[in-house]
């Protein structure tokens, strides 16, 4: 339903979202350029109203710089980093499912943010996340999973809508994620490029 043989061709993808954040202090604007190279590296750009925070991920180490400086983010954060990679409009994890390399086990029926949802249970390594598949489209349309933070551990919740043909695959326009039940944040997609990187 994604465009399996076209994602098959694709080696890196490009987003530019804009959007909110909601934070306890108020909204707050965001613009992010996010670039991931399959299997596993990924560089994010956001443009916050406190300034520029930026990140990155090789496949083996993970890092973040901010107007207070750089960190290398500890070990514990690489398997968020490979999420993020495999859910960026899902693409990565397609693309492991049609390799094989994707465990999963079937929840049955679910309501999310009041809509019918087919449950997946995803499993790799350690991580468990839960997807939730749209029972007409076969889309991924959310996924729910327990997630690091430099706050501290969250249960995240994503939900995608607005699909469009991006080279013969679809790809969501639109994201909101919530972390303990609170909206987090609201994006829209501006531009998807592919197969960009020399």
């Amino acid at each position: 339903a994604a465009g399996a043989e076209a994602l098959g061709k694709v080696a890196d993808v490009e987003v530019n979202v804009g959007g909110n954040l909601f934070t306890p202090q108020g909204e707050a604007a965001v613009d992010s350029k996010i670039v991931v190279v399959y299997p596993d590296h990924l560089r994010a750009e956001t443009t916050l109203p406190f300034g520029v925070l930026k990140q990155g991920f090789d496949g083996k180490k993970g890092w973040v710089a901010s107007p207070q400086g750089v960190m290398t983010l500890p070990g514990s954060f690489i398997a968020e980093l490979q999420r993020s990679v495999d859910l960026l409009g899902g693409w990565g994890l397609y693309r492991k499912a049609a390799a094989g390399q994707a465990e999963a086990q079937a929840l049955g029926e679910e309501e999310v943010q009041g809509h019918k949802a087919l449950a997946v249970l995803w499993t790799e390594g350690a991580e468990k996340v839960k997807l939730y598949f749209d029972p007409e489209s076969h889309l991924l349309v959310g996924a729910r999973y327990q997630q690091k933070t430099m706050q501290g551990a969250v249960e995240t919740l994503q939900t995608w809508s607005d699909f469009r043909d991006v080279e013969g695959a679809k790809f969501p326009y639109h994201n909101v994620v919530f972390r303990d039940g609170q909206k987090f944040s609201e994006t829209s997609v501006k531009e998807v490029k592919v197969n960009t990187k020399p």
